[in-house]
């Protein structure tokens, strides 16, 4: 993939200043070699490109060196000294290629995280939306900010989609956009930062002065292998705030305190602790919480004092994210009193108990919630305001926490009145298996197939069976892909489908829509 190099060059030796356990094979002025992008994909190098040859679960880049050096690669980086010898052009052997493609990508785009505030945000659920919420905080107070999220990316108010199909982007596409936010004269950046991007170096290279924690539960199992490994590793994101670059901004852990890792991570913690919960003593929390179909009301306590406020989001789920989000602000100087206003008129993340409105005499809504936990809160919060039955359409992605998908089917089967198993993002596994994971779980917990629920893996026709049951009153939940447009399936293949569109289209052709 191109890094879309902006137009530079840099000196190769200037680079290799940041890779300092990079060793040099071959001969050549290295300070003379000017490197005009990066590259960790042989077929789109061009001519001057250092092309850094990784290793993936599927492909190993040292066996497409040749490749990248007749596309014009000007050196190359790699981990295998085999594979580095007696080339055309200058090699340089390093121990970790991914850590080191980050380092070298902060290098060749000037370092730009050393020349803002940059915030991370990471836990199981949550991150999204509070990285969202953080960065609106600090844009409307005044701060110029940054946003990269699984949803969107862009600075200050000229916020686009996110179409990578990664929660955080590789290295070389982290740092180009750090680099492009930089340039567009932002003071902060919000990134939202998962697990598999610190286990495999995506934001190395990132200076983080505030690192943020919503939350824990047991995900990613099948690459992390145990919930103690999972932790270690987004504990990493907080390790490093004490090694940042010399910045004038406050470095701060901002941390869920009602969760069960977050007094863990609070302790290790070598920067000041800001905690925030609604169970437990912290240092920002909230009283008398009015969940609403349409919003929520709370009061917000603060060491600066306490201000009630009205957000357009609902749940109790999206009251820790707005504490979360406050604690940010907080620990970088703002005032309490700048930020009601701003909480009061920043709208729900797209993908995120977001209505689908077609005239129709039942409500249909569009959820991200993938997750036993996130999915268990959605669907309580939904039943709290809902008149007639609650109808769910949900399944499991391929490829990740086989472990999962029965608690999936229990949750629903626990908490809906009928529900329609179906294909999500399945991958190269087949959806026929996945759903029989699910149901199992269903099952044993009581449901019925053919009277509480039924399978059918055509995801817009499971979409259609929902709406059809749907009577005046009932809520229909679309659960697991949000704002997702395409689907993965077989082969690498990406089918287009985005639940909200999709939803539309049906409730019209069912001539529910408004004249």
């Amino acid at each position: 993939m191109s890094d879309g190099n902006l137009g530079r060059a840099v000196a190769l030796s200037k680079l290799l200043e940041a890779e300092p356990s990079a060793r040099v094979v071959g001969e050549g002025d290295l300070s003379s070699l000017l490197i005009t992008g990066l590259f960790s994909d042989s077929r789109v190098v061009a001519p001057g490109g250092l092309f850094v040859a990784l290793r993936g679960q599927r492909f190993d880049g040292h066996r497409y060196i040749p490749f990248a050096i007749r596309q014009g690669a000007a050196a190359v980086v790699g981990e295998e000294e085999s594979a580095l010898r007696d080339l055309p052009v200058p090699a340089i052997i390093v121990p970790d290629a991914r850590a080191a493609l980050g380092r070298l990508a902060s290098a060749f785009y000037g370092h730009p995280s050393h020349q803002m505030a940059l915030i991370g945000i990471t836990g199981t659920d949550g991150k999204t939306t509070t990285t969202h919420l953080i960065a609106s905080l600090l844009q409307g107070a005044g701060r110029r900010t940054g946003l990269l999220s699984t949803v969107s990316v862009g600075a200050g108010e000229q916020i686009g989609r996110n179409e990578t199909s990664f929660t955080t982007p590789e290295a070389l596409e982290v740092q180009r956009r750090l680099a492009e936010m930089a340039a567009a004269g932002c003071q902060y950046v919000a990134l939202e930062v998962s697990s598999h991007a610190i286990a495999t170096q995506r934001v190395e290279g990132c200076a983080f002065d505030v690192a943020v924690f919503t939350n824990l539960t047991p995900e990613h199992l099948d690459y992390h292998r145990t919930v103690e490994e999972y932790f270690e590793t987004k504990a990493k994101l907080f390790q490093g705030l004490g090694e940042r670059a010399a910045k004038s901004v406050p470095a701060a852990a901002v941390i869920n305190s009602d969760d069960r890792w977050g007094p863990v991570l609070a302790r290790r913690s070598r920067v000041p602790v800001v905690t925030y919960g609604l169970n437990t003593p912290a240092v920002v929390t909230a009283k008398d919480v009015r969940l609403g179909r349409d919003g929520t009301d709370f009061t917000i306590v603060t060491p600066q004092g306490s201000t009630s406020v009205h957000t357009q989001l609902v749940g109790q789920h999206n009251v820790y994210n707005w504490l979360a989000a406050v604690g940010t602000a907080l620990s970088q100087g703002l005032e309490l009193a700048q930020l009601t206003s701003v909480i009061e008129r920043t709208p729900p993340v797209q993908g995120r108990l977001q209505w689908v409105e077609r005239g129709q005499p039942f409500t249909v809504l569009v959820d991200f919630a993938h997750t036993p936990n996130a999915l268990a809160q959605t669907l309580d919060f939904v039943r709290s305001w809902t008149q007639g039955r609650l109808i769910v359409v949900f399944g499991h992605a391929g490829g990740r926490d086989l472990y999962n998908r029965p608690q999936m089917g229990r949750v629903v089967a626990e908490r809906a009145d009928y529900f329609v198993i179906t294909t999500d993002d399945p991958g190269d596994e087949q959806p026929l298996a996945i759903a029989a994971e699910v149901e199992r779980g269903a099952r044993e917990a009581g449901a019925v197939s053919g009277k509480n629920y039924v399978v059918e893996l055509d995801r817009r026709q499971a979409f259609a069976i929902a709406f059809a049951t749907a009577q005046p009153g009932d809520t229909v939940l679309l659960a697991g892909r949000g704002h997702e447009r395409f689907m993965p399936v077989a082969m690498g293949q990406m089918v287009p489908f985005d639940d909200a569109q999709v939803a539309a289209e049906l409730l019209d052709a069912a001539q529910h829509s408004k004249p």
